[in-house]
């Protein structure tokens, strides 16, 4: 029986996603989470050589996107020497349920894995979300963690005390802070802050604005904002190009175009037209006259040959 992945539709909304991720990322990390060595934890073995096998990239361009995904979006952790992975968010989607089966699972999975490193950067990145949410079960996944680092020793200042949001100083026994860190879990951070909320705008819902920005958009381009919104919904999405601030971008956008020369065009002016002399009105004038029709045969005669 196949394993099932879940990959929340909210991934096509983040903003990191939408803003920096190339559709080769948007590939990479869909291959990350789904891939059939996976783990529910999000952290498991991972070969380079494995991913190139799977993904159809040479070597060398797997681990550019794991050098990429590590140091620049931050959300891997590699590690070349036990050749493991740790994707850093995956516990917040890959539970949708809980239960004893899961926890049961999760701690097998702790167990097994090599670089005690990767479950202490997991866990510092969790922690946060952790506090933050109103799941029981996310606790009870955040105390396994617990107790899998209090196995093996971990000391307390390699945790991240700032996410943990925990002011007791008890250095007496590793797992009593651990119990304490749980306790005040519940406690929101004091630095988080809501982000503003980014809205669908365009033909293709791929231009973002906060409420802010829009009131700045249409007040800036009171005549035609609409217009430049579709804009740039179309180029985004004809070209796969994406952008950190659209509203930005449409200013940009707008300052080359006034800077942009434009094309000289005459209207309104005369035209000039070049007319034939009218000769065929003086010839049928002058039929009656031999010498001057032949005149005019002749003078007809020598322009067309200069033409």
């Amino acid at each position: 029986m196949s394993i099932k992945r879940i990959v929340d539709t909210q991934f096509w909304e983040d903003g990191k996603v939408i803003d920096k991720f190339s559709v080769e990322d948007k590939f990479f990390m869909l291959y990350l989470m789904t891939n059939p060595h996976t783990t529910q934890l999000g952290i498991y073995k991972l070969p380079k050589r494995l991913i190139s096998f799977e993904t159809g990239y040479t070597v060398e361009v797997v681990a550019v996107l794991l050098q990429r995904f590590q140091d620049k979006y931050k959300n891997i952790v590699y590690n070349d020497d036990t050749q493991e992975i740790a994707v850093l968010n995956s516990l917040k989607y890959s539970v949708v349920k809980g239960g004893k089966p899961v926890i049961d699972l999760l701690e097998k999975e702790l167990t097994k894995i090599d670089d005690t490193e990767l479950i202490i950067r997991a866990y510092n990145h969790l922690t946060g979300f952790w506090n933050k949410s109103i799941r029981d079960f996310d606790q009870t996944i955040k105390s396994a963690f617990e107790k899998e680092m209090a196995k093996r020793k971990v000391a307390k200042e390699k945790l991240n005390d700032n996410e943990n949001d925990n002011e007791n100083d008890n250095e007496e026994s590793y797992h009593d802070s651990y119990n304490d860190s749980y306790h005040d879990s519940s406690k929101p951070s004091k630095k988080s802050q809501a982000k503003p909320v980014r809205h669908k705008y365009g033909e293709y819902q791929n231009v973002l604005f906060t409420d802010q920005d829009l009131e700045k958009l249409k007040t800036e381009f009171p005549s035609d904002w609409q217009e430049r919104i579709e804009r740039l919904s179309a180029y985004m999405a004809s070209t796969g190009k994406t952008y950190k601030n659209h509203l930005a971008t449409i200013r940009n956008w707008a300052r080359k175009d006034k800077t942009q020369p434009k094309p000289q065009q005459n209207y309104g002016q005369p035209v000039k037209r070049e007319t034939l002399p009218d000769w065929e009105a003086q010839k049928a004038n002058f039929k009656s006259d031999p010498e001057r029709k032949a005149y005019i045969d002749q003078m007809m005669n020598e322009y067309f040959k200069e033409e």
